[in-house]
Protein backbone atom coordinates (compact mmCIF):
# COMPACT_ATOMS: atom_id res chain seq x y z
CA UNK A 1 0.00 0.00 0.00
CA UNK A 2 2.83 2.37 0.58
CA UNK A 3 4.39 1.80 -2.71
CA UNK A 4 1.08 2.61 -4.41
CA UNK A 5 0.49 5.69 -2.58
CA UNK A 6 4.19 6.45 -3.36
CA UNK A 7 4.08 5.47 -6.93
CA UNK A 8 0.69 7.70 -7.53
CA UNK A 9 2.67 10.72 -5.30
CA UNK A 10 5.46 10.34 -7.49
CA UNK A 11 2.91 10.58 -10.58
CA UNK A 12 1.73 13.21 -9.14
CA UNK A 13 4.61 15.51 -8.80
CA UNK A 14 5.16 14.93 -12.21
CA UNK A 15 2.11 15.28 -14.01
CA UNK A 16 0.55 18.64 -12.35
CA UNK A 17 3.48 20.56 -13.11
CA UNK A 18 2.94 19.55 -17.09
CA UNK A 19 -0.23 20.30 -16.88
CA UNK A 20 -0.29 23.77 -14.96
CA UNK A 21 2.59 24.91 -17.83
CA UNK A 22 0.10 23.70 -20.40
CA UNK A 23 -2.52 26.09 -19.06
CA UNK A 24 -0.98 28.53 -18.49
CA UNK A 25 0.77 28.43 -22.42
CA UNK A 26 -3.14 28.67 -23.34
CA UNK A 27 -4.05 31.05 -21.48
CA UNK A 28 -1.32 33.03 -23.22
CA UNK A 29 -3.08 32.48 -26.29
CA UNK A 30 -6.40 32.89 -25.73
CA UNK A 31 -6.25 35.78 -23.64
CA UNK A 32 -5.41 38.17 -26.19
CA UNK A 33 -5.67 41.54 -25.36
CA UNK A 34 -6.98 43.93 -28.12
CA UNK A 35 -4.24 46.72 -28.48
CA UNK A 36 -2.05 43.64 -29.90
CA UNK A 37 -4.65 41.95 -31.55
CA UNK A 38 -5.49 45.28 -33.57
CA UNK A 39 -1.63 45.73 -35.18
CA UNK A 40 -1.32 42.14 -36.60
CA UNK A 41 -5.35 42.90 -37.90
CA UNK A 42 -4.29 46.35 -39.34
CA UNK A 43 -0.93 44.88 -40.73
CA UNK A 44 -1.15 41.18 -41.63
CA UNK A 45 -4.18 40.20 -44.64
CA UNK A 46 -3.83 36.48 -43.49
CA UNK A 47 -4.71 37.19 -40.28
CA UNK A 48 -7.39 39.54 -40.31
CA UNK A 49 -9.03 36.89 -42.62
CA UNK A 50 -8.93 34.27 -40.59
CA UNK A 51 -10.62 36.83 -37.56
CA UNK A 52 -13.56 37.75 -39.47
CA UNK A 53 -17.39 36.45 -39.09
CA UNK A 54 -18.75 35.47 -42.00
CA UNK A 55 -21.35 36.72 -43.30
CA UNK A 56 -19.95 40.11 -42.36
CA UNK A 57 -22.58 42.81 -41.94
CA UNK A 58 -21.69 45.75 -43.67
CA UNK A 59 -23.19 49.38 -43.64
CA UNK A 60 -22.44 51.80 -46.36
CA UNK A 61 -23.40 55.79 -45.79
CA UNK A 62 -25.44 56.39 -49.22
CA UNK A 63 -26.59 60.16 -49.12
CA UNK A 64 -27.81 62.30 -46.62
CA UNK A 65 -31.34 62.26 -48.63
CA UNK A 66 -31.13 58.14 -48.73
CA UNK A 67 -30.95 55.27 -45.76
CA UNK A 68 -28.35 53.75 -45.23
CA UNK A 69 -27.26 50.68 -47.62
CA UNK A 70 -27.00 47.21 -45.26
CA UNK A 71 -25.13 44.36 -47.17
CA UNK A 72 -23.78 40.96 -46.40
CA UNK A 73 -20.07 39.92 -47.51
CA UNK A 74 -18.95 36.53 -47.65
CA UNK A 75 -15.78 35.20 -47.59
CA UNK A 76 -15.03 35.03 -51.26
CA UNK A 77 -15.94 38.65 -51.54
CA UNK A 78 -13.94 40.10 -48.63
CA UNK A 79 -11.37 42.02 -49.34
CA UNK A 80 -8.06 43.32 -46.65
CA UNK A 81 -9.02 46.30 -44.91
CA UNK A 82 -6.39 48.33 -44.79
CA UNK A 83 -6.09 50.21 -41.56
CA UNK A 84 -2.68 51.38 -41.77
CA UNK A 85 -2.11 54.85 -40.44
CA UNK A 86 -2.59 57.54 -42.73
CA UNK A 87 -1.13 61.05 -41.94
CA UNK A 88 -4.37 62.85 -42.43
CA UNK A 89 -7.07 60.36 -40.42
CA UNK A 90 -7.19 59.70 -36.94
CA UNK A 91 -7.31 56.19 -34.90
CA UNK A 92 -9.39 55.82 -31.79
CA UNK A 93 -10.60 52.58 -30.09
CA UNK A 94 -13.60 52.82 -28.35
CA UNK A 95 -15.03 51.09 -25.45
CA UNK A 96 -11.71 51.21 -23.51
CA UNK A 97 -13.05 49.31 -20.60
CA UNK A 98 -10.46 46.11 -20.61
CA UNK A 99 -13.38 43.81 -18.91
CA UNK A 100 -15.86 44.17 -22.00
CA UNK A 101 -15.96 41.70 -24.93
CA UNK A 102 -17.07 44.14 -27.69
CA UNK A 103 -14.05 46.71 -28.99
CA UNK A 104 -15.03 49.25 -31.63
CA UNK A 105 -11.81 50.48 -33.67
CA UNK A 106 -12.79 54.30 -35.26
CA UNK A 107 -10.74 55.84 -38.01
CA UNK A 108 -11.94 59.78 -39.06
CA UNK A 109 -10.38 61.43 -41.05
CA UNK A 110 -12.34 65.20 -41.77
CA UNK A 111 -10.33 66.51 -44.41
CA UNK A 112 -10.52 63.48 -46.29
CA UNK A 113 -14.29 62.12 -45.33
CA UNK A 114 -13.75 59.25 -44.24
CA UNK A 115 -15.78 57.60 -41.15
CA UNK A 116 -15.28 53.82 -40.59
CA UNK A 117 -16.19 51.89 -37.66
CA UNK A 118 -14.90 48.30 -36.72
CA UNK A 119 -17.03 46.74 -34.45
CA UNK A 120 -14.69 43.85 -33.07
CA UNK A 121 -16.38 40.50 -30.29
CA UNK A 122 -14.10 38.04 -28.11
CA UNK A 123 -15.19 34.52 -28.78
CA UNK A 124 -12.81 32.15 -26.96
CA UNK A 125 -11.10 34.68 -26.03
CA UNK A 126 -9.91 36.01 -29.30
CA UNK A 127 -10.91 39.25 -31.02
CA UNK A 128 -13.19 38.53 -34.22
CA UNK A 129 -14.44 41.62 -36.50
CA UNK A 130 -18.32 41.27 -36.63
CA UNK A 131 -19.09 44.41 -38.60
CA UNK A 132 -18.28 47.63 -40.45
CA UNK A 133 -20.08 50.89 -40.54
CA UNK A 134 -18.75 53.07 -43.53
CA UNK A 135 -20.21 56.58 -43.64
CA UNK A 136 -17.48 58.29 -45.00
CA UNK A 137 -18.47 60.67 -47.64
Amino acid sequence: MKKLASILTFTLLIILPSIACQLQQENKITNEKFDEFIELFKSNEEFQLKRVIFPLQVTYFQDFHLPDLDTIIVKKDYYHQSLLFQEDCNYKILDTNSSTSFKTFEITGQECGIYVRYYFKTFDNKWYLIKIVDQSN
